[in-house]
């Protein structure tokens, strides 16, 4: 923002310039920037070799679709861009001491846009640039195509444990009881025949006269 005073210029003191209030420009000749030189990929993804490596290259991705589909028009990719999808899979068994160490996902690729879809072929966007030069604004409208990758993931793993194990054990035991109670209840309370059940449940006898019965059978 401009404070409205006429300073003296940092660069030149023999011209005023206006006075500004912002950050820190007496330290803007310190500031630092870092430019990175190059970049190193150790390796590309590849089904069989390298199955590790999470780097892909654009060509590899388009040989994968045109294998699966050999309409697909790779030059309308190329000019009119497209909707990718990596579909991303982890099946792991973590009791295996191989899926521990040598665990990696399988990738599939599947087209969802086309670059030469009839209904809306390929994918862009458009930004404008705006500037004034000699007292005149212009505006740059700049529409760009390219290929957009969606990154989908699911998986599934599982590892033996005791806890999960009896805590299943005592879920089953506990839904037998409920089971028990709730055919007792119906059984008893419920059924139109309750009296029947209640009469042939319980049986009383005699345990006197049953033993002298028994005794003279013998």
């Amino acid at each position: 923002f401009q404070t409205g005073n006429c300073v003296p210029s940092l660069e030149d003191k023999t011209i005023h310039v206006c006075e500004i209030e912002a950050w820190c420009p007496e330290e803007g000749a310190n500031s630092t920037g870092t430019v990175k030189n190059g970049t190193d990929f150790l390796c590309r993804f590849r089904s069989k070799t390298a199955r590790q490596c999470p780097i892909f290259q654009i060509g590899y991705i388009l040989q994968k679709l045109k294998e699966k589909d050999s309409r697909i028009n790779l030059s309308a990719l190329y000019h009119q861009g497209g909707l990718i999808e990596i579909r991303q899979n982890w099946n792991c068994n973590f009791d295996s001491y191989k899926d521990r160490t040598d665990c990696f996902p399988v990738y599939d690729f599947d087209l969802l846009q086309k670059g030469d879809d009839k209904l809306s072929p390929g994918i862009n966007y458009r930004f404008a640039d705006k500037y004034r030069m000699n007292g005149i604004e212009y505006r740059t409208l700049t529409k760009m195509f390219g290929l957009r990758f969606v990154l989908t993931i699911t998986g599934e793993a599982g590892k033996f444990d005791f806890y999960f194990l009896f805590l299943a054990v005592g879920s089953g035991i506990s839904c037998m009881v409920i089971a028990d109670f709730v055919c007792e209840f119906i059984f008893k309370y419920i059924h139109k025949n309750n009296e029947q059940y209640s009469q042939s449940k319980i049986s009383i006898c005699d345990l006197v006269q049953d033993v002298n019965i028994a005794s003279t059978k013998l």
